[in-house]
């Protein structure tokens, strides 16, 4: 999808303010085509106000951009050397080849990093000012541009860009299944030992696990409902699955199921759910001939159609910023929650340098508590509060300190 798409989010008034003014330049090729030359002076402006943004976040522009071409330069590892061999690049080639090779590889690199791990997502609208050309070489050109960037998203692509600098690993991946039957008993599915049913089918997601294994997982295993976890650097995938039994024929052997259920992601050690998912609810229906075993067929479906979304889960797990601290803070002088909430909000955006996050933990009338999850002590937590007091559009505040604990007061 080309970075040009990104005009079809701008709508309705602009309003200059809210948009930050970038500059681009892109030193083109003779044979370069006008839109192409066009996505590239737009992506060089985006990247301009993208480093602007990552600075007033408190982010590290420079270590954001540094991973971003690393990673770039990796995913087009396996083209390259394709080109490579297509044109003997390593066996004396000649200088058409060469060429072909240079032309061919730059091509590819300027396409793929239009939308590079989602670059445009973070892209809320934008407005070109003017796009011109140098006087003395006319394929030097310059956009002048204006975009607002949502800085949620922002900060989500820092951390997915930098976590191998802002994260740790797990210790261990944790599976619980808890199988929830309705309308139906083990019995009748011809299921004299549950173990025999639910086993078989969470080995079978251990080993989708351990083939698919998530880069910051170190061991993975089940978790026996009832059972502790021992390990606290761990993160615990719950799965509640639910089958229901829609409809049932004795004389045909027909059965109907629908199988559906959630599933939650947690640190354990921060005791806190990263994510939930919802599972689609699949319908499956069977009619029974001679020999077939309803229990076997059934736990084949659940596997199918709960492991659909272990990419996604392997995906959240593999993004996660696991934090080494959990402080907590408390929070007073609030008339209204709103005070809190835009606190919360910038100081998710100005603490990605400690992938910070905060959750309302108590709440009474004139005082409530968060927990601020990071990776520092309550002295980078401290100066954080510090410097964000400097910044615009945020509530006013003080910090009490009380033995250990820091409270921040609205003014």
């Amino acid at each position: 999808m080309k970075f040009l798409i990104l005009a079809l989010f701008f709508s309705g008034a602009v309003y200059a303010q809210d948009f930050t003014k970038g500059k681009g330049e892109f030193l083109a090729e003779e044979n370069d085509k006008l839109t192409f030359i066009k996505e590239q002076l737009i992506h060089e402006g985006i990247k301009d106000i993208i480093s602007q943004d990552l600075q007033s976040m408190n982010l590290n522009h420079e270590l954001f951009w540094t991973n971003y071409n690393e990673k770039l330069m990796n995913s087009l590892e396996s083209y390259d050397s394709s080109l490579k061999s297509q044109y003997k690049i390593d066996e004396n080639p000649t200088e058409a080849q060469l060429s072909k090779y240079r032309s061919l590889l730059r091509d590819k690199r300027l396409k793929t990093r239009l939308n590079f791990i989602g670059m445009k997502s973070v892209v809320s609208s934008y407005v070109i000012k003017k796009i011109s050309r140098s006087v003395q070489n006319p394929l030097y050109r310059i956009i002048r541009l204006e975009a607002k960037l949502n800085q949620d998203k922002l900060a989500d692509l820092y951390y997915r860009v930098t976590k191998g600098e802002e994260s740790s690993d797990f210790a261990s991946l944790k599976i619980r299944s808890t199988f929830d039957l309705q309308a139906f008993g083990y019995s009748d599915i011809k299921v004299e030992n549950r173990l025999d049913f639910t086993q078989v089918i969470e080995k079978s997601w251990i080993d989708w696990f351990e083939q698919n294994k998530p880069a910051n997982v170190k061991e993975i295993s089940i978790l026996e409902n009832g059972k502790n976890i021992t390990d606290m650097n761990s993160i615990l995938v719950d799965l509640l699955i639910t089958i229901k039994l829609e409809e049932f024929k004795e004389e045909s052997q027909f059965y109907h199921f629908s199988i559906g259920g959630s599933a939650y992601l947690k640190d354990v050690q921060a005791n806190r759910t990263i994510k939930t998912f919802e599972f689609n609810s699949v319908q499956k229906k069977f009619n029974l001939s001679a020999g077939m075993n309803i229990g076997n067929i059934l736990a084949n479906s659940i596997y199918r159609a709960i492991s659909g979304y272990f990419p996604v889960l392997k995906q959240s797990i593999k993004e996660f910023n696991h934090v080494s601290n959990t402080i907590s803070l408390a929070v007073s002088g609030h008339n209204k929650l709103d005070k809190v909430y835009e606190f919360i909000e910038m100081a998710h955006r100005q603490g990605g340098r400690y992938s910070l996050s905060l959750s309302l933990n108590q709440l009474n009338k004139d005082k409530l508590t968060l927990f601020a999850f990071l990776n520092g002590g309550i002295e980078e937590l401290r100066a954080l509060l510090i410097s964000m007091k400097g910044v615009k559009n945020i509530p006013q505040y003080e910090i009490i300190d009380q033995e250990g604990q820091i409270e921040v007061k609205f003014i």
